[in-house]
C-alpha cells in the first residue's frame, strides 16, 4: 500500500492520504437519508423482474436456473400498495424499496409507481446500476427518497470485470445527467446514494476517482466491502464448496465469506432475531412472496399471490422455512443485515492498507452525533464545547467565535442539551430573544430534571 501511496503522491509522501472532500455535503446527505429510510416495516417490491447486467456476485449473473422473469403491471401495483397501506396501522412508518434482484429503471411507468407509493404516505426509493434510465427526467419530478447507484469502478476497464455487459462510461454519463435534473428540477428531496463495491480490484484508484465525482456531483459515496449472493450459493461457499464459475469474483472478494462467518462466530455476535423476517417483506415482480431479499431459487418463494395470504401466514410461512436455519448458522444473517463487526473492518484494512484505515477514520464520523464539522474539519462534541466555552469565557470579539461552535452543536448533536443551553445564552446577549427562547425550550426538553435549564426557560417565557 506504501508503494501504491508513493506512486500516487510522488515520493514526498503527504501525512494524509485521503484527499479532502467536502464533508459538510456528505454528513448532511448521510442524516438526511437516515431519516427518510427510517420505518417499522420495509417491503421490496421487485417491479422489474429482470436486469440488463450480469454481475458475477448477483445470482442474476452466476445462478444457471433464473427466476420468472417480468415487468409488474401498475394496477396490479396499486393493489400491492393498497393491501399494504391496510395492513398496517395508520401510524406506523412503512418504506417500499421498488426493486431487489430487477433493475427497476426498465420500468416504463417507474415515475406513476413512485407517485402512487408516496400517495399512500410511505417512504419510496430504488436502486440502479444506471446503465439505462429513459425515464430519468419523470423520475426525477417524481421526487423518490433516495436513487441508489449501485457500482464497481470508474474506469471502464475495472468496471466490466465486476458488472459484467455494463459500462462504466454510460454509468458516468447519466450520473451527470441527473444531477442536471436535479438542479433544472429543484429537486432538493431526493438524497442520491452511490453505493460503490468495494473488491481488491477497484481500490484505491477507482475508489479515490468515484469519490472525488461523488464530490463534484454533490452525491453520497456510501461504499461496502462486497459480499456475495444469493445466500443459498453463499452457504455453499462458506462450506467450502466454490462453483468453477464462480472462483473469480471469489478470489477477488476483500473478505472472503468463510472469514466473515469465522468473524462473527469469533466475536461471538448475536441478535434476537434476523431483521429480514422480522421487519422485511420481499414481493416479486409477479406478486409471489420470497422468504426474504437475499435467497433467489424458486424454492423459497412462501406465497404465490401477496395479495391472497394474511400477513400472520406469511409471518408463520418465515419463521418455519428449513433455509432461514441454514442461513443464520453460517451468520449470513448478520452479515446481510449489516450488523457490525470489528474483525471485518481489520481484515479490510489489512489487505487494503492505511489510506482505507483513513478513509473508515472519516467514514464513522459523518452523521454521527459525537462529532461536528467545522472549518470542514472533524471535531469530537467535547472538543467543540471546549472551544466554546473557551471562547466564551473570553468575551468581546471572540462571542462570534463561541456562537459559530455552540451552533455546531446544535446542528450536529440534537440530544447534547448543554450545547442548546450555551447557543440560548449567546442568542440573548445578541437581543435575538424568539431563538434565545427556543434553543432554551430545546435544552430543557432534552433534560427537564436540569434545574438551571428550567429556570432559565421560566425567565425567558415569564
Amino acid at each position: 500500500m506504501k508503494v501504491i501511496a508513493k506512486r500516487m503522491f510522488g515520493s514526498q509522501m503527504p501525512a494524509r492520504l485521503l484527499p479532502p472532500i467536502n464533508l459538510l455535503v456528505q454528513d448532511e446527505l448521510r442524516r438526511k437519508l437516515a431519516r427518510r429510510q427510517r420505518a417499522d416495516h420495509y417491503y421490496f417490491v421487485d417491479v422489474v423482474g429482470t436486469c440488463n447486467l450480469r454481475c458475477p456476485s448477483c445470482p442474476v449473473g452466476n445462478w444457471d436456473s433464473p427466476m420468472p422473469k417480468g415487468i409488474m403491471e401498475l394496477p396490479h401495483f396499486q393493489q400491492i400498495v393498497q393491501t399494504i397501506r391496510g395492513q398496517h396501522d395508520a401510524g406506523q412508518r412503512l418504506f417500499v424499496d421498488l426493486y431487489n434482484w430487477g433493475e427497476a429503471t426498465l420500468h416504463p411507468r417507474l415515475a406513476d409507481i413512485i407517485k402512487d407509493v408516496k400517495q399512500h404516505g410511505m417512504g419510496c426509493g430504488i436502486s440502479t446500476n444506471m446503465n439505462v434510465f429513459p425515464a430519468m427526467r419523470e423520475v426525477v419530478k417524481a421526487a423518490p427518497d433516495y436513487i441508489r447507484i449501485s457500482l464497481s469502478g470508474f474506469y471502464d476497464e475495472t468496471y466490466r470485470r465486476t458488472h459484467a455487459r455494463g459500462s462504466a462510461f454510460a454509468v458516468k454519463s447519466n450520473m451527470y445527467r441527473l444531477r442536471e435534473l436535479l438542479d433544472r428540477h429543484a429537486n432538493n428531496d431526493t438524497v442520491v446514494q452511490v453505493g460503490y463495491h468495494i473488491y481488491r480490484s477497484n481500490f484505491p484508484r477507482d475508489f479515490l476517482k468515484m469519490r472525488e465525482l461523488c464530490d463534484e456531483l454533490g452525491f453520497l459515496f456510501d461504499p461496502v466491502i462486497a459480499s456475495f449472493m444469493p445466500a443459498e450459493k453463499a452457504v455453499q461457499n462458506i462450506d467450502g464448496q466454490i462453483a468453477p464459475g464462480d472462483r473469480d469474483i471469489h478470489d477477488i472478494l476483500v473478505v472472503p465469506m468463510r472469514r466473515i462467518a469465522e468473524i462473527y462466530r469469533e466475536e461471538g455476535i448475536t441478535v434476537d432475531d434476523c431483521h429480514y423476517r422480522k421487519s422485511r417483506t420481499s414481493i416479486n415482480f409477479d406478486g409471489s412472496v420470497s422468504l426474504c431479499c437475499a435467497v433467489y431459487d424458486r424454492d423459497k418463494i412462501i406465497a404465490d399471490d401477496f395479495l391472497a395470504v394474511p400477513p400472520e401466514e406469511l409471518r408463520k410461512r418465515k419463521y418455519s422455512h428449513d433455509f432461514c436455519g441454514s442461513c443464520m448458522s453460517r451468520n449470513l444473517h448478520l452479515l446481510y443485515t449489516a450488523v457490525p463487526a470489528s474483525g471485518i473492518e481489520k481484515e479490510a484494512e489489512r489487505v487494503l492498507g492505511p489510506l482505507y484505515s483513513e478513509f473508515l477514520e472519516e467514514n464513522r464520523k459523518i452523521g454521527s452525533s459525537e462529532y461536528v464539522i467545522f472549518d470542514n474539519q472533524f471535531l469530537s462534541k467535547d472538543e467543540a464545547y471546549r472551544r466554546g466555552m473557551d471562547a466564551l469565557r473570553a468575551g468581546g470579539k471572540k462571542l462570534d467565535e463561541a456562537e459559530a461552535y455552540f451552533n455546531a452543536l446544535v446542528s450536529y448533536t440534537p440530544d447534547f442539551g448543554e450545547g442548546f443551553f450555551q447557543a440560548a445564552r449567546i442568542a440573548e446577549r445578541k437581543g435575538a430573544m424568539a431563538r434565545a427562547r427556543e434553543l432554551m425550550a430545546e435544552a430543557s426538553r432534552l433534560a427537564p430534571d436540569h434545574e438551571l435549564y428550567r429556570k432559565e426557560f421560566l425567565r425567558l417565557t415569564s
